[in-house]
């Protein structure tokens, strides 16, 4: 039998109106939780702040790492975003820094991605 790897994507880094994603960590924990449970063996991380916006906080993915985590049974692996933030995407020194303080300073990210190429964030959604 083939082998398949699984990725799920809860949030997205902009996700259209109408659309049904998680946005806190409690949240986000535990869909990760019930896809692992369907197969996924990754999980793609991406964090909302409490408006509802893409947010590059560490807090977040802390907390949200933490409560993944707090289940033993699921050893689904941890992938952060390094792109989540339209405020701080560009390529500035601050916007490169808050981009990345995660993956320096969250323990369990175990897998992280990295965006070689440009955003339009201005796209509309029908």
């Amino acid at each position: 039998m083939a082998k398949r790897i699984i990725t799920v994507a809860l949030t997205g880094a902009v996700t259209p109106a109408g659309y049904n994603v998680p946005e806190t960590p409690e949240q986000i924990a535990e869909q990760v939780f019930e896809c692992w449970k369907l197969g996924a063996s990754v999980a793609h991380l991406h964090m909302r702040d409490d408006a509802g916006m893409g947010v590059m906080d560490p807090v977040k993915f802390y907390e949200t790492i933490k409560l993944i985590r707090a289940n033993k049974e699921c050893d689904i692996i941890v992938n952060c975003t390094s792109s989540g933030d339209n405020r701080v995407s560009d390529d500035s020194p601050y916007g490169n820094a808050m981009r990345m303080l995660h993956h320096k300073n969250v323990p369990g990210i175990e897998m992280g991605t990295f965006d070689a190429s440009s955003f339009n964030w201005r796209r509309r959604f029908p």
